[in-house]
């Protein structure tokens, strides 16, 4: 039978050397976060809004247990879009600018 791995495998020339299960576990290494945040159990469209009004997005992340892993996370690592740590991308800006000038 025929895994993902091994079909990935098999797409890759000389993947005889190549280990994808220890690639895919180093692309997710500080992630282990999201497994526990509450936005992976909901529709994924929630979380992008298209009008910048009050969002149940926010509210939810209000609860999250992982709320502040998701926003350091969308900060460091520039995210563009959606709602992340119950902030839009604008406060998320914002956030960030006054991390840096408290840092210097």
């Amino acid at each position: 039978m025929m895994t993902k791995t091994s079909a990935v495998r098999g797409r890759i020339a000389g993947s005889a050397d190549i280990d994808i299960d220890y690639l895919f576990s180093r692309l997710s290494e500080g992630l282990e976060w999201q497994k526990d945040a509450l936005c992976s159990q909901i529709d994924p469209e929630m979380w992008f809004p298209e009008d910048h009004g009050p969002s149940p997005a926010k509210r939810l992340c209000g609860e999250c247990l992982v709320k502040q892993e998701c926003l350091d996370y969308a900060i460091e690592n520039n995210e563009m879009h959606g709602i992340w740590g119950g902030m839009t991308r604008k406060e998320r800006r914002k956030l960030a600018l006054k991390r840096q000038a408290e840092a210097s």
